[in-house]
């Protein structure tokens, strides 16, 4: 495999890897626990988390206390990239996250927790009537739409590899026969 390649390989995976983790992060909440040490905690978890888990406990995920953040760790950062994800902090006082707009820990009254309950019973009600009816939850099943697409990507450079010295000569054919037709 000459250096070209090489490299063209070596980009072209690593701007896919890039696509799928800015895929893989769309529907995630990016969540930071502040321990009583200051010890920062961050973890990611679903979007539609009824609770996240910090040090055995629970604690809220209120959507209204949720703001974007400009994401640009790991490949992303690398590539001189990013994406934006919503995060929420909290902190070991309450089970509840701080609010955006104030600063300070949401406070949250008996009907909007009702109402939030009552939300939460209707999504799993629904969620349990499509594994009932046999629907597939996300694309191809379970989102190997990523996976799929890297295969796809070595396997068609794995034939470019193996084909490169026919597919040579058969570029070189063409040349000499331009060349005769230009005569």
């Amino acid at each position: 495999m000459n250096s070209q390649l090489f490299l063209l390989v070596l980009i072209a995976l690593m701007f896919g890897g890039a696509w799928y983790s800015i895929y893989s992060l769309k529907d995630k909440l990016f969540c930071t626990y502040r321990r009583a040490s200051n010890q920062k905690i961050e973890k990611f978890v679903k979007l539609k988390s009824r609770y996240v888990k910090f040090d055995g406990k629970e604690f809220n995920v209120i959507p209204s206390c949720n703001s974007p953040l400009w994401y640009t760790r790991g490949l992303l950062g690398m590539l001189g990239l990013g994406t934006w994800v919503m995060t929420a902090d909290y902190s070991y006082t309450s089970p509840d996250p701080y609010d955006p707009k104030t600063g300070k820990i949401a406070i949250i009254s008996p009907e909007v927790r009702s109402h939030m309950d009552n939300e939460e019973l209707m999504g799993s009600f629904g969620r349990g009537m499509q594994k009932q009816a046999g629907k597939k939850q996300g694309l191809l099943g379970g989102g190997y739409l990523g996976l799929l697409l890297i295969g796809a990507v070595a396997l068609a450079l794995f034939y470019l590899y193996n084909n490169q010295q026919t597919m040579g000569q058969h570029l070189i054919a063409i040349e000499n026969a331009l060349k005769v037709l230009g005569k």
